[in-house]
């Protein structure tokens, strides 16, 4: 069900009339059909929050709610109606921003909700005012994630005018827009009703060998987690005709047969096959909206991301967390609907090393992150653990960074991995900032500057080899690429992208992280090594980095929970190691590609962790 809150009876008399809803006895004006509810609030951001909770709480199958209403602008023309992309407490300053993932043609606006009734003659371009967006937006992001939010509104008036709407003009104003109003509403409705679908063990299964085995709600968890693993991985759950049976009553000869059942979903035996839920992926559409922070408005990289991506709208916002950083976000399909922000980055921009990452032999390793988020979609990246968005920012400021490099590094003999949190490789066409990078590399020959990517992207290397620069290729095998890394470009065009540097005189590193085994089977790895060895009689390469599946536990699961049926996550292979989670027999299978790699290859192996 959709939830629509309107201000007034004369903003609601078309759309009950449009969405055939009917009037119910409820202490606030209600009217509703199987799709719809409508609330009429009253006046007032106060009346429209406290509105919008009520309906919400009353109603627990609202998937969704618009805030649709009149609104007065100084230069949008009257009768045109707008989507709400900021919405804005006049009274507070504070921000609210709704995540338009879904369908629209109409204009967006920044919503400037008041408390009192606007005449100003200096609103900001493409604005509108009003006076319940923003009670409506507070109330309804305790309720539902942001992209389930949108804020509809109709201009009736000019703020520098005296005039004031009357009832009936409010109403044949919102009667001339209801055909598009009615058809954003039925589209909004479906983006509400269509979710991501995870696989869950039978509730009726779980029940009966919670009883059957007299499991306590630690043991159950593990059961849920195991059945989960069997279903994803191997499409099957346990036939219940064929459990293992207690030797006897006793709690230890319970347990005993539990951790039989355990190893037999482990192996896929005894099992049924199961269905597991399909989810059609929209197709991609990136950045169809940069957000700007207002310190980055009048940057060279807002300047040159508005040209580069001219069909993009242009949103101003305070501060980037205000995008980045709010709660309830749809991360699962922001994958697909990525927007830019861009931002200056504030506080400290050079970090020590993880001790996750390979440090290459360098005792000074450094990272900085000029971007975050990736505008790939690997499904094992740890950003997705991470961040709670998937919209990519990046930092305007490049030249801090590069003072800040100088302040810690001085004459150092340091490793600096400025492609870190991202890959400014593949942005660099609309960011501009390897040239820069590789510029800085030159005037600093005592550090070495390692730009990690899976782009293809050559251009920002075709002058002359900087010696202290490492390009480094992350490589797959070309299943797992198609499988894991569908929206990055395909090995083979990333192993040609490193020939052609190669030959050119660029420093080429080859990383083979994190090998899948035993998700993916072994033998495409070996496939990829032939691969590696083939490049490698071709052209000389840095070196190349053999690197296992490895992961913090609290990352690995907050993955866990979005991404519900990868088999990358959901396996029996997986397991702990101290605060990390990796794959069973990792550690002996690298030593098994390394001696490989190394029988094809005279190439320098790299293994990860090694130092």
């Amino acid at each position: 069900m959709i939830l629509i809150t309107t201000a007034l009876r004369a903003e609601a008399k078309p759309l009950i009339q449009a969405l055939g809803l009917k009037s119910n006895n409820t202490p606030l004006p209600t009217y509703s059909s199987d799709k719809y509810i409508l609330v009429i609030t009253g006046t007032g951001n106060s009346a429209a929050a406290t509105a919008t909770g009520w309906a919400l709480g009353k109603y627990g199958n609202v998937l969704g709610a618009v805030n649709i209403g009149c609104a007065g602008s100084s230069d949008i023309p009257i009768g045109t109606t707008v989507i709400g992309e900021t919405v804005t407490s006049q009274s507070s300053g504070l921000v609210q921003i709704p995540d338009i993932l879904y369908p629209c043609q109409f204009k967006g606006a920044y919503v400037l909700s008041s408390d009192t009734v606007v005449r100003d003659t200096s609103l900001p371009k493409d604005s509108v005012c009003e006076m319940e967006a923003f009670g409506f937006m507070q109330a309804g992001c305790t309720f539902l994630e942001n992209d389930k939010l949108a804020v509809v509104k109709i201009v009736t008036d000019d703020p520098t005018s005296a005039a004031t709407p009357t009832a009936e003009g409010v109403t044949n104003a919102i009667c001339n827009s209801i055909d598009g109003i009615a058809d954003f509403i039925e589209s909004f409705y479906i983006h509400c009703h269509s979710s991501y679908k995870s696989f869950a063990p039978d509730k009726g299964l779980v029940e009966l060998l919670v009883e059957k085995y007299s499991l306590t709600a630690s043991m159950t968890a593990i059961l849920r987690s195991k059945l989960t693993d069997q279903g994803v991985f191997y499409h099957s759950q346990p036939d219940i005709s064929l459990l293992p049976q207690p030797q006897g009553n006793t709690k230890r000869q319970k347990q005993q047969a539990f951790n039989e059942l355990l190893s037999l979903m482990a192996q896929n035996n005894a099992s049924v096959p199961v269905e597991i839920p399909t989810n059609d992926a929209p197709p991609p559409k990136f950045f169809s909206r940069i957000y700007v922070e207002d310190a980055a408005v009048s940057s060279p990289m807002a300047k040159r991301a508005a040209e580069k991506l001219k069909s993009a709208r242009i949103v101003t916002v305070p501060h980037y967390k205000a995008v980045f950083n709010q709660r309830r976000q749809n991360v699962t399909l922001q994958q697909a609907r990525k927007n830019l922000i861009l931002a200056r980055a504030t506080g400290e921009l050079l970090y020590r090393g993880s001790d996750y990452c390979n440090s290459f032999g360098f005792d000074e390793f450094y990272y900085c992150s000029t971007v975050m988020g990736c505008v790939y979609n690997c499904e094992y990246c740890y950003l997705k653990g991470m961040y709670p968005s998937a919209n990519v920012v990046a930092f305007v400021n490049t030249e801090d960074f590069f003072h800040r490099i100088e302040e810690v590094c001085g004459d150092k003999n340091a490793l600096i991995c400025c492609s870190y949190d991202s890959d400014i490789v593949a942005l660099d066409g609309i960011l501009g900032t390897v040239p820069l990078w590789l510029d800085f590399a030159a005037k600093h020959p005592n550090l070495t500057f390692e730009l990690r990517t899976k782009s293809a992207n050559v251009l920002p290397f075709a002058g002359t080899p900087v010696p202290n620069v490492i390009v480094a290729y992350t490589v797959s095998p070309d299943s797992a690429a198609r499988r894991f890394e569908a929206s990055a470009p395909p090995t083979k065009s990333r192993l040609a992208a490193a020939r052609t540097l190669s030959s050119n005189g660029w420093r080429v590193r080859l990383c083979m992280e994190p090998i899948l085994a035993p998700v993916v089977e072994k033998s495409y790895h070996f496939a990829l090594i032939d691969q590696v060895a083939e490049l490698a009689s071709e052209c000389r390469l840095e070196d190349v980095v053999l690197g296992g599946f490895r992961m913090n536990k609290p990352c690995f699961a907050a993955i866990a929970r979005a991404e519900g049926n990868s088999t990358l996550f959901h396996n029996p292979y997986t397991e702990g190691d101290g605060d990390a989670v990796t794959y069973s027999g990792q550690g002996a299978f690298v030593e098994e590609l390394e001696a490989y790699l190394i029988s094809k290859t005279y190439t320098n192996v790299v293994k990860y962790g090694d130092e």
